[in-house]
């Protein structure tokens, strides 16, 4: 019985899978015809799958259609999408096109984050939010503050908060004068250095709402806020290296701090539902939220991804925190046991993810082929312009060997994140 059932949840989560990759690039491909239709270039080749053609067929304007044997993946080809004109205003124009068209399949993506999570809005309505702290940064007014991480700001000057960009307005409405937070701490944290003790305590006597703190020598500690994702990450790890506090209690304080001019105090903050309530939502409404939760998405993760960079350069600290792959994996336990609302609010992050990282310039990526694109043209024009160079500077050689530096330096910074982000692995290099 326990084969079966372990056979059935595997099974599930490799079907989610699937889907999840499925949704990233139909809404990829998507973006990639519109655009391209767009713009005038017509189309040669849509394919669904990889592999060897299973069907295919051939419209009447020329398109080929074909269903590849492994139904996962795609691409889109266009006639004149490598064509271009000796006439310098034209090949300016056709420039500009192909960026738009690079640019389209993350866009595609996007778009699709908006929709998904406007879609969990107009059919399951939304839950009622304040704010939690999750971190604080550094030389700015909360810093002057008791406040914490895991802090849930309830109030703001006596107005209770019920929806997330009401806390942020409340703040933002009073730039360099005194706000009062009143604030939820979670407190009287047990500890645990027994795994089987931890265990039985998760499975009869942890509450939803309590938070889960993993110290581990060495490293700042890292805060869970369900067990399910704190049970997977201390799998993974020394348990000889850890010890896991859980909270059992909340206290209620207030805290007063001083916005500055901007009319911020200085914490990332990330939406935290405190009823279980929700409120009905009309179309435009939902996507006005959903444009709204995606934007502050996109500044949460640039954020994070400005901070490592920061780290990288100022302290040439590889470590990298991945708390994106634990709701990657919280999703697919989600979704697994079909609780919609949630997966359709994950798969919208996982949309926006693909968006974000295709635009930015790794190897393959879109992002990557407009920095090539737009700087080998920039170059050349401006060396043929300076010099009165005949040819090319950037030429075909020059390129590969210039990709070649590019993909070392990127294959080191990656095994040295790896190796300082996970310890365990580093036995392997």
């Amino acid at each position: 019985m326990y084969l079966l059932e372990s056979y059935s949840s595997g099974l599930q989560l490799l079907i989610c899978f699937f889907f999840i990759i499925e949704v990233v690039v139909i809404s990829y491909l998507l973006g990639r015809l519109i655009v391209g239709w767009t713009i005038g270039f017509k189309i040669h080749k849509i394919k669904l799958g990889i592999g060897n053609e299973f069907l295919s067929k051939v419209s009447h304007g020329g398109t080929k259609f074909i269903l590849g044997k492994f139904p996962i993946g795609g691409h889109i080809l266009f006639d004149d999408e490598s064509i271009q004109s000796e006439n310098t205003v034209l090949n300016i124009g056709f420039s500009v096109k192909q960026v738009c068209l690079l640019f389209a399949g993350p866009l595609g993506n996007l778009v699709s984050a908006i929709m998904i999570m406007a879609l969990s809005f107009i059919f399951y309505g939304d839950s009622n939010y304040t704010m939690q702290v999750v971190n604080i940064i550094p030389n700015s007014p909360a810093t002057k503050t008791s406040m914490q991480r895991g802090d849930i700001v309830r109030s703001v000057n006596g107005v209770q908060i019920t929806k997330f960009d009401q806390g942020r307005q409340l703040i933002s409405d009073h730039p360099n004068l005194n706000i009062l937070l009143n604030i939820e701490r979670k407190t009287d944290y047990l500890q645990f250095n027994d795994y089987k003790r931890l265990l039985d305590y998760l499975r009869d006597k942890y509450q939803p709402r309590d938070y889960i703190r993993i110290n581990e020598a060495g490293k700042k500690p890292r805060w869970f806020y369900a067990k399910e994702p704190a049970l997977r990450y201390i799998e993974k790890i020394n348990l000889n290296d850890i010890s896991v506090e859980i909270s059992t209690r909340s206290k209620f304080l207030d805290i007063t701090v001083k916005p500055d001019s901007s009319g911020t105090i200085g914490i990332g903050i990330k939406p935290y539902s405190i009823t279980e309530s929700v409120t009905s939502l009309g179309y435009i409404e939902s996507i006005s939220l959903a444009v709204s939760h995606v934007n502050f998405i996109v500044v949460a993760l640039v954020y994070e991804l400005g901070s490592f960079i920061n780290k990288l350069i100022a302290q040439g600290s590889f470590y990298l925190e991945t708390p994106i792959m634990t709701e990657l994996l919280q999703f697919a336990l989600d979704i697994s046991r079909f609780d919609i609302n949630l997966s359709l609010r994950y798969l919208s992050m996982i949309c926006l993810l693909a968006a974000i990282i295709n635009l930015l310039p790794f190897p393959k990526s879109d992002g990557y082929k407009v920095t090539v694109y737009v700087g080998r043209i920039m170059i050349n024009d401006l060396c043929k312009y300076l010099f009165n160079l005949d040819t090319n500077l950037i030429n075909e050689d020059v390129e590969n060997y210039l990709k070649l530096l590019y993909f070392g330096a990127i294959a080191l910074v990656l095994l040295l994140i790896i190796t300082h982000s996970f310890p365990t692995l580093s036995r392997l290099f």
